[in-house]
């Protein structure tokens, strides 16, 4: 409770500065193929999940991630997402890049940290000041999710999209938001799913697959005095 009042202090009068990580000399940018940089960015994905993720994605060793050389690959790879153009992308190679960019920016933003949080809610406007450049915008947590996946209300506005009207971003939210995901992002909170990689081309069947695995693994059914009682996990309440 001390840690998150104080980081609270320093943030209302030390606001900190947002991070792009993965900004690039956009002179030196050259025309790439978007779905091949997807596929390349899975295995690049894939590859650092093997060295440093736990337990079958429940847990990261963020000690490994500090000086992964496959996080390096990663980065490397995630500065030529410059050039691509969203709406260029079939849409599930588009959904799993989103997704699959929002989970390693959420583990990449917490080891970025000069010492691990006991929470990322200790952690200042962690979804809000934690970005990634996609095409010719950057984008933070929070966009990721709600404005591009699941492109819900924006608080401040009184339209139907989470992006406001006069912003080019919202241009490249899906068409139609698919509750799977819900189960596929994970916001560095214990009550999220597993880490997973997605991939464009097995995209419906691993979403599948990671709604019934957090339903099974966190959803309890239980009988007290002859009544049935549903328990659910923090994040479908």
């Amino acid at each position: 409770m001390l840690e998150l009042l104080w980081q609270r202090f320093v943030a209302l009068f030390f606001p900190p500065r947002p991070v792009c990580f993965n900004e690039s000399d956009s002179s030196n940018l050259v025309p790439i193929d978007g779905v091949d940089l997807c596929k390349q960015l899975e295995a690049a994905w894939e590859a650092l999940f093997a060295e440093c993720v736990r337990d079958n994605g429940s847990n990261v060793d963020y000690t490994c991630l500090a000086t992964s050389n496959k996080l390096s690959a990663w980065k490397e790879l995630s500065l030529q997402l410059a050039a691509i153009d969203l709406n260029e992308l079939p849409a599930n190679t588009k959904t799993a890049l989103l997704i699959n960019v929002y989970n390693v920016l959420t583990i990449e933003a917490i080891a970025h940290r000069p010492s691990l949080p006991s929470s990322v809610l200790a952690i200042p406007s962690f979804w809000k000041l934690h970005l990634y450049r996609l095409g010719s915008h950057t984008y933070s947590l929070d966009d990721i999710e709600h404005g591009l996946l699941r492109n819900r209300p924006h608080p401040s506005s009184s339209g139907s999209d989470y992006f406001k009207p006069d912003d080019d971003r919202r241009q490249y939210a899906l068409s139609a938001l698919d509750a799977r995901t819900h189960f596929a992002l994970v916001c560095g909170a214990k009550s999220c799913p597993r880490l997973r990689v997605f991939h464009g081309d097995s995209l419906e069947t691993e979403l599948t697959q990671a709604a019934a695995d957090f339903c099974q693994q966190h959803i309890k059914i239980e009988t007290q005095s002859g009544l049935v009682k549903i328990v659910l996990s923090m994040i479908l309440k």
